[in-house]
């Protein structure tokens, strides 16, 4: 995965502290699909999106995306491997995901 779970799909790069940090993880899947389906995709039994952590989330994230892309007769199946985020309160009292700095 790119680390954002391939979402970003900004055209342009965003300045952050003086460097330009592209967001355009959306088109990284969609050429990787792309290229799976003009190297052999179309003629598959079937089809396995999967991805651990951050690319577990973009399996939840994709898996629509990637079925539509896929031919009709081939069956898909997505498999996320830690991809779920809990986003509760820590032993500190603070919310883990949204109160980290």
């Amino acid at each position: 995965c790119d680390g954002a779970s391939f979402s970003g799909s900004k055209d342009e790069p965003i300045l952050v502290e003086g460097k330009k940090v592209y967001f355009r993880g959306f088109h990284i899947f969609s050429a990787v699909v792309d290229h799976l389906l003009s190297n052999g995709l179309q003629h598959a039994s079937a089809a396995i999106l999967t991805g651990c952590s951050s690319g577990g989330l973009a399996t939840y994230l994709h898996l629509d995306q990637f079925r539509s892309r896929v031919p009709s007769h081939i069956p898909v199946h997505g498999l996320s491997d830690a991809g779920y985020f809990v986003d509760t309160v820590n032993v500190d009292g603070e919310k883990y995901r949204t109160d980290r700095k």
